[in-house]
């Protein structure tokens, strides 16, 4: 049975009196956002969203006596809820221009084979033909050419390919938050970071940081994956080399647990399977390595979502966070945290989902997701902790270099003196 947790609204400010109703009834705005409404830039108008919610945290975080738990709560659930309001106009909006495109006449040309016949040619835009022709590269692929090696493997380290590991990656991330400039600026600062930072040293980061020596000889690895396909040829380039067009990575945690991290697809070949094909072979791995729980977190907002749900990651926390807004403050949107069991009972919610377990089962499994909650708000401690630690070592070099400088300064202008 599914319960409505929460109701949205949204109402022209100035045109409607029933924006009284709303708020005298236990409507909350959220959310104020002006478009023109004229041919001149002083015609304008303010549309409200509203939010309705059935618990009582709305009457407990505006009282007199609110404590600030509740506020804080409050202020968390409509600065995700606005996330979710501009993700889904962003959308709508984008699925408009679709609509335009589609009907909008368009210019085709046929590829034809080598015997020049246009039968089983493929049709495609004249735009996207000019742009394969300016490049050389092809957005089409062929699927009996797709593959799935370790980083390294067929050359898959040259500074080529890592450039499109992270061209990919910065596409992957910044094209889900492109549409909210709250989130975007954040986004960009995390991406260039992971860029300059693990993805510039995959090996050492994704392949090899396992513990060493003869005690962990039979500790279960990482690794890091690519996705290569071969272009289908062109004129402009008749015999071309494969490309990455996916990429996953699979991080040593402990002996239990390892991480899905770098998840990410070319925009070109997206909703074709690739990804899925990526996380299978992925769980495959990790299974064979003798990890027995795969975990990884991703925003709520992100397409991966339905991915992960569908090959049977359990979503078991939610966790706001404050991401820096390009124009000062902050914006919450929410980390979801999911995992992966190997085990039976894992595998028996994969196949039938949660309500085929019985009793004693479901009680196993709740008690094992609380367990996993304790260690993923841990671990994620423990990263923020390191992450601060190296924050401070860099900004303490630079002024321990000028340091050194100043004294072989010092050290140098005494020897002269002295000589």
């Amino acid at each position: 049975m599914l319960w409505l947790l929460c109701i949205v609204c949204r109402v022209l400010t100035a045109h409607f009196g029933a924006n009284h109703l709303y708020a005298n009834h236990g409507w909350t705005r959220f959310y104020d956002v002006s478009f023109p409404s004229g041919p001149l830039p002083i015609h304008k108008v303010n549309v409200a969203y509203y939010a309705y919610y059935f618990d009582d945290l709305r009457v407990r975080a505006t009282a007199a006596n609110a404590k600030d738990t509740d506020k804080t709560e409050f202020a968390h659930r409509l600065a995700t809820l606005k996330t979710f309001v501009l993700q889904t106009e962003a959308v709508k909006k984008e699925m408009k221009q679709k609509k335009i495109d589609a009907a909008a006449p368009t210019t085709t040309t046929t590829t034809r084979g080598s015997g020049g016949s246009s039968s089983g040619g493929a049709v495609v835009d004249s735009k996207t033909a000019a742009a394969a022709a300016d490049d050389g590269k092809s957005d089409g692929f062929d699927p009996a050419g797709v593959r799935i090696v370790p980083f390294g493997e067929s050359g898959t380290d040259a500074p080529h390919h890592l450039k499109r590991i992270h061209t990919m990656f910065r596409d992957g991330i910044l094209s889900n938050s492109k549409h909210i400039p709250e989130i975007y600026a954040s986004e960009s600062e995390y991406v260039e970071g992971c860029i300059l930072d693990d993805l510039s040293a995959i090996p050492a980061n994704y392949q090899h940081n396992h513990p060493k020596g003869d005690e962990h000889k039979n500790c279960p690895r990482g690794n890091f994956f690519v996705c290569l396909a071969t272009p289908t040829p062109t004129a402009a380039l008749p015999k071309p080399e494969p490309e990455i067009i996916g990429m996953v990575a699979l991080q040593y945690v402990d002996r239990l647990h390892a991480e899905v991290r770098r998840m990410s697809v070319l925009s070109t070949v997206r909703r074709l399977g690739i990804g899925r094909r990526l996380v299978a072979h992925m769980l495959e791995y990790g299974r064979a390595q003798g990890f027995t729980t795969i975990v990884l977190n991703t925003l709520e907002y992100f397409p991966a979502n339905r991915l992960y749900s569908g090959v049977g990651f359990t979503r078991f926390l939610a966790v706001p966070i404050e991401l820096t807004e390009a124009v000062g403050g902050v914006h919450m949107v929410n980390e979801v945290h999911y995992v992966y069991y190997y085990d039976a009972l894992g595998t028996k919610v994969v196949k039938s989902g949660v309500d085929s377990l019985t009793d004693t089962e479901r009680k196993d499994w709740t008690e094992r997701l609380a367990k996993e909650k304790s260690w993923a708000i841990q671990f994620e401690a423990q990263k923020a902790a390191a992450k601060e630690l190296k924050t401070k070592q860099k900004a303490v070099l630079p002024s321990l270099a000028s340091g050194a400088g100043t004294a072989a300064a010092t050290t140098t202008t005494a020897t002269a003196t002295s000589s």
